[in-house]
């Protein structure tokens, strides 16, 4: 990673730890982590959990890390924000 150059590094991966975390950190002026398990000490600028009850986790991050917890922050393309309600069927 060394060899990229980029100012932020948005992480989406189950398949990285604290250690992970404290490597990248001097590395790139911004670092946001999309999470949705909570397992370790997260040393980024910014989590992302867009999951229902997300706003109930306890994170476990520095003072200056940004949480952005919940539905409001779900990432999803315009098409499908934009859908109108559809009336569902209560039997079939």
């Amino acid at each position: 990673m060394k060899n990229i150059s980029a100012d932020c590094l948005i992480t989406d991966s189950y398949d990285v730890n604290e250690e992970y975390f404290n490597l990248i950190k001097g590395m790139f002026k911004v670092t946001r982590h999309i999470d949705d398990m909570n397992l370790y000490y997260f040393d980024v600028d910014f989590i992302i959990n867009q999951n229902i009850g997300a706003e109930e986790y306890f994170y476990k991050v520095n003072k200056d890390t940004k949480l952005f917890l919940g539905t409001n922050y779900t990432m999803l393309r315009e098409k499908f924000r934009k859908n109108p309600n559809k009336n569902i069927k209560k039997e079939v």
